[in-house]
C-alpha cells in the first residue's frame, strides 16, 4: 500500500507566481505611495485629506506586513532571529492592542499604546523587507496581498473602515463575515452600465475577500472547503482571470476533487497570457492527471510545458532563470515516468535536470539557491535508483545531496528552509540504510530529523506542514523500530503520529490530503499491534473516500488490501 512521506513542494510554486499572485516584479514590494486623483485637491482639504491617507497607509501596512509575517513563517523564509523578532512583535501588538480596547485606560495611555502599536508595525514591516530582499517570489506575493488589499482600505464606507481595522487588531474570525457581507451588499447596490461590467467589479472586490481567506486558511482559522467556494464564485463572476483557475486547481486537488481540479486546470490552460502561464497551467493540469492515474495524459501535459520551457532557454540562453526551469520541468517528467514504471527514461530525466543543475552551480558557486538545486537532483536521482533496486548507487547520491544540505544549513544556521532540508535528506538516506538491512544507521538518521523538525515545530507551532513533518519522521522511526521488533516503542511513535495526524484532520475536514495520512497512520498500527480495529479505521475512511470520489485510481487497491486485513472478501 502507498505510504505518505515527505511532499516536496510543486515546481510550479517555486518558479512561478503562487495562487491569486500572478507574477509580480520584486520592486513591487517598495511601491507604498498612493496614486495622486486626476482632480486638484484644494488647499484648504489638503491637512483633513492627509490625515485620511495617512490612515489609510497605515491601516495597509499592517495588514500586509501581518500577512507577509505569517507567510514567512509558512514558507519558512524567515531564520531563526528573525523567528524570534516576529513572535516578540505580536506579543507587544497583542499587549497594546488590548489597551485600545479597555475603555476604562485614560486617553493619555490610549495615545501611548497607538504609538506603541505604530512602531510594532514599523519594526515587523522592516523584518519583512529584509527576507523580500533574499526572495523575489515571496516579494511578489506580499506586493500582490499589499495590491489586493488596497480596494478594501480606500473605501469611505465607515463600516468596512472598522471591520478592516477590528481583523488587523486580531479579531480575524469576528471581523471576517462583516467584510464579506459589507462587500457583498456593495456588489449588490452597485449600479453599472453592463452586466459584464457589474460581473468583473463585484469578482474585483470578492477576489480581495479571497485573498484574506487564503491569509485564514494558511493561519488554521479557515477550511479549504470555505476558501474553495469563494474562489468557485469569484471565477464565476470572472472567468477569464487566469491565476483564479490556477488557485481553484490546487484547492480541489487539496479536497480531492480530481474531476473539477481537472476542468479548473483546463481553464487555467485556456485563459493563460504568455508562454510562461501556459507552462504553469500544463504543470498543474499534468500534476492533476497523475492523482487520477492518467499517466500517459500527465506524459503528454508535461512534455508540453518542458518544450515551451526549453524554447524559452533557446531565446534567452544567457537567463539561468530560464536554465532552471527547464531543469525544474525535467525533474516533473521524470516523476511522471518513474510512477508509471519507465525507471530507464525517468533516470534519463533526471541526469540531464542535475547536469543543468551542477553547470549552473559551477557558473555561480556562491549561490546556495544553485547548491540546493544540485541537492534536489541528487535525492531525485537517488530515489529512481532505489526503485530500480541499485542501493549503494542510491546512497551515494542521498549522501552527496545530505553532505550539500548539512554546509548549506552551517553556512546559515538560522535557516529554518535549510534544517528542513538536513532532515529530509536523512529521511531519504535512513530509508536505503532500511532496505540494505542497516537499521541501526537507519535508526540513527530517523532520530536526528525528528529532532531537527521537532525543533522547528516547536519555532512554528502555527505552521500545519511542520507539524506534519514531524508525524512523517515518527513513521518513520515507527517503521525501523517494527523491523527492528520492537514493537513496543514502534507503537508509540505510531500514536504520537496520529495524534498531530488526528489534529491536523479535524482543523480541516475538507482536506482529503488529510484524510489520506489518517489512513496510513491506522495502517502503520495495524502493522505495528496486530490489532484488527486499526485496520477496519483505515478502511472505513478509504471506503468514505472512494464513495464521495476523493480517492485517486491509483489508490483504488489500497480498499482490496485493507479489506483483506479485516477479514472480508474483496469486492
Amino acid at each position: 500500500m502507498p505510504i505518505n512521506g515527505d511532499r516536496d513542494i510543486p515546481a510550479s510554486l517555486r518558479r512561478r507566481g503562487t495562487g491569486v499572485t500572478g507574477w509580480v516584479p520584486l520592486y513591487a514590494l517598495a511601491l507604498v505611495s498612493m496614486a495622486l486623483t486626476a482632480h486638484p485637491i484644494p488647499a484648504q482639504n489638503l491637512p483633513a485629506q492627509s490625515d485620511v491617507n495617512a490612515k489609510v497607509r497605515s491601516l495597509q501596512n499592517d495588514l500586509t506586513s501581518q500577512r507577509a509575517a505569517a507567510l514567512a513563517r509558512e514558507r519558512r523564509l524567515s531564520d531563526e532571529r528573525e523567528e524570534l523578532l516576529f513572535a516578540q512583535l505580536d506579543q507587544r501588538d497583542k499587549r497594546y492592542r488590548a489597551i485600545l480596547r479597555d475603555l476604562n485606560q485614560t486617553e493619555r495611555e490610549r495615545d501611548s499604546a497607538r504609538t506603541e502599536v505604530a512602531a510594532v508595525i514599523t519594526e515587523r514591516s522592516r523584518l519583512v523587507e529584509e527576507i523580500a530582499r533574499r526572495d523575489r517570489a515571496y516579494a511578489a506575493e506580499v506586493a500582490e496581498f499589499r495590491r489586493q488589499i488596497a480596494g478594501l482600505t480606500e473605501t469611505t464606507n465607515p463600516a468596512l473602515q472598522a471591520a478592516l481595522q477590528r481583523y488587523a487588531d486580531g479579531d480575524r474570525v469576528g471581523a471576517f463575515p462583516v467584510i464579506e457581507d459589507i462587500v457583498r451588499a456593495e456588489n449588490r447596490a452597485g449600479e453599472v452600465a453592463s452586466a459584464l461590467a457589474v460581473a468583473v467589479r463585484q469578482a474585483k472586490g470578492l477576489r480581495q475577500v479571497a485573498a484574506l481567506a487564503l491569509d485564514m486558511k494558511d493561519r488554521g482559522e479557515k477550511t479549504t472547503a470555505e476558501v474553495l467556494s469563494l474562489w468557485q464564485e469569484v471565477q464565476q463572476l470572472d472567468p477569464s482571470f487566469h491565476w483564479g483557475w490556477v488557485e481553484l486547481t490546487r484547492l480541489q486537488s487539496e479536497a480531492g476533487k480530481l474531476p473539477e481540479a481537472r476542468t479548473a486546470a483546463e481553464r487555467a490552460l485556456t485563459t493563460s497570457g504568455d508562454e510562461r502561464e501556459r507552462s504553469t497551467a500544463l504543470i498543474e493540469l499534468g500534476d492533476v492527471l497523475v492523482a487520477a492515474g492518467e499517466l500517459k495524459a500527465a506524459r503528454e501535459r508535461f512534455e508540453q510545458s518542458l518544450a515551451i520551457d526549453q524554447r524559452l532557454a533557446t531565446a534567452n540562453p544567457s537567463s539561468a532563470e530560464a536554465q532552471r526551469d527547464v531543469s525544474v520541468s525535467l525533474n516533473n517528467l521524470g516523476d511522471v515516468l518513474v510512477t508509471a514504471g519507465d525507471l530507464k527514461a525517468a533516470r534519463e530525466r533526471f541526469e540531464q535536470s542535475l547536469a543543468i543543475a551542477q553547470r549552473l552551480a559551477t557558473a555561480n558557486p556562491s549561490s546556495a539557491a544553485a547548491q540546493r538545486d544540485v541537492s534536489v537532483s541528487l535525492d531525485r536521482l537517488g530515489d529512481v535508483l532505489v526503485e530500480a533496486g541499485e542501493l549503494k548507487a542510491a546512497r551515494e547520491r542521498f549522501e552527496q545531496s545530505l553532505a550539500t544540505r548539512q554546509r548549506l544549513a552551517t553556512a546559515n544556521p538560522s535557516s529554518a528552509a535549510a534544517q528542513r532540508d538536513v532532515s529530509v535528506s536523512l529521511n531519504k538516506l535512513g530509508d536505503v540504510l532500511v532496505a540494505a538491512g542497516e537499521l541501526k544507521a537507519a535508526r540513527e538518521r530517523f532520530e536526528q530529523s525528528l529532532a531537527t523538525r521537532k525543533r522547528l515545530a516547536a519555532a512554528n507551532p502555527s505552521s500545519v506542514a511542520a507539524q506534519r513533518d514531524v508525524s512523517v519522521s515518527l513513521n518513520k522511526l515507527g517503521d525501523v523500530l517494527v523491523e527492528a521488533g520492537e514493537l513496543k516503542a514502534a507503537r508509540e511513535r505510531f500514536e504520537q503520529s496520529l495524534a498531530t495526524l488526528q489534529r491536523l484532520a479535524t482543523a480541516n475536514p475538507s482536506s482529503a490530503a488529510a484524510q489520506r495520512d489518517l489512513i496510513v497512520s491506522y495502517s502503520k498500527l495495524g502493522q505495528a499491534t496486530g490489532e484488527t480495529e486499526w485496520w477496519r479505521k483505515a478502511l472505513e475512511i478509504a471506503e468514505r473516500l472512494s464513495r464521495a470520489g476523493q480517492l485517486p485510481p491509483r489508490d483504488a487497491r489500497m480498499i482490496d488490501f485493507l479489506r483483506d486485513k479485516v477479514g472480508q472478501t474483496p469486492k
